[in-house]
């Protein structure tokens, strides 16, 4: 399974996105980013209403 996604771009207000300083500090905005996307799935995935069937990735409705 591969995985695809947009390219980054650097946010208007880091001054220089080709500078070495906003390199690092894209580097720290897009990390920051992808924690809060892992602890959300973390902590959200599956939902209250769903259960998992065994030990398979199939979940089921109540």
């Amino acid at each position: 399974m591969s995985r695809r996604s947009a390219p980054f771009v650097a946010p208007d207000y880091i001054d220089d996105p080709a500078s070495k300083d906003g390199k690092k500090h894209a580097k720290v905005l897009l990390s920051t980013l992808q924690e809060d996307i892992a602890n959300f799935r973390n902590e959200q995935f599956p939902p209250d209403v769903l259960r998992q069937i065994r030990d398979m990735p199939i979940y089921e409705a109540t």
